[in-house]
C-alpha cells in the first residue's frame, strides 16, 4: 500500500461581497510570463513521490472568495480516493478547514493532521469553529501546529488557541518564517512517517 498525503491551499474569506470587489479592483498582477517561484510545497512534494509517496492536493473552489461549504463539498468528492493510515497537510485556510471539518465530520482513522498557521478566529466564509475537537483528535494517531511568531498574515495567537483546545496536538514554533511561503518551510518532513 503507497503512503498518501492530502494537502489543501490557503485562501481569503470576505464578509461581504464589496469587499471582495475592492480586492478585485485593488489586486495588482505581477508579470503572468515570469517563471513563479518554487516553493516548500513543491519540494516537499516532489521529496515524497521519490519516496513512493501518492499525493493529492485539490484546488479548492474560489480561493480568493473561499466558502466553507463549496470546500466542503468538493472535498468530499475526493474522499473516495484517500487510504486509511493517510496523512493530511492544510496552510492556512486549508489548515482551518480541515480542522472545522474532521471537527464536525467522522470520516476514519489516520495517521497524522499538520495544521500549518490555521486561522482560528475567522468571521467570514463559514470557516468558524467551537470550542471542542474531540471528534477531531480520535481520528488522528498524531496532530501538529506550525506558526511563526512573524506571520503577517495570520496571527501567532491563532494557532496558540488550536493548541490548547486540541491537548493532543505537537506544537511547532518559529521565530521568523511569515506565513510559510516560498522557501519558508515549516519543515514537516522531520515528522512524516517515512
Amino acid at each position: 500500500m503507497c503512503k498518501q498525503l492530502t494537502f489543501i491551499h490557503g485562501g481569503q474569506v470576505f464578509e461581504h461581497n464589496s469587499e471582495f470587489e475592492s480586492f478585485l479592483n485593488d489586486y495588482q498582477i505581477e508579470d503572468p510570463f515570469l517563471d513563479t517561484p518554487k516553493s516548500w510545497k513543491q519540494d516537499l512534494f516532489a521529496q515524497l513521490e521519490e519516496k513512493g509517496w501518492q499525493i493529492l492536493a485539490p484546488k479548492m473552489p474560489c480561493k480568493s472568495n473561499s466558502k466553507y461549504k463549496h470546500w466542503k463539498i468538493w472535498f468530499e468528492k475526493f474522499l473516495p480516493f484517500i487510504e486509511k493510515e493517510s496523512v493530511f497537510v492544510g496552510h492556512s485556510l486549508g489548515g482551518s478547514f480541515f480542522a472545522k471539518y474532521f471537527q464536525e465530520n467522522e470520516v476514519g482513522k489516520f495517521a497524522q493532521l499538520h495544521l500549518v498557521s490555521p486561522a482560528y478566529n475567522l468571521k467570514a466564509g463559514g470557516f468558524t469553529h467551537k470550542d471542542n475537537f474531540s471528534l477531531l483528535e480520535k481520528q488522528f494517531n498524531a496532530i501538529y501546529i506550525y506558526h511563526s511568531k512573524n506571520d503577517p498574515v495570520v496571527p501567532f495567537e491563532d494557532s496558540e488557541h488550536f493548541h490548547r483546545l486540541i491537548p493532543k496536538s505537537k506544537f511547532i514554533q518559529f521565530e521568523n518564517k511569515h506565513h510559510f511561503i516560498l522557501d519558508n518551510s515549516p519543515e514537516i518532513e522531520k515528522f512524516l512517517p517515512l
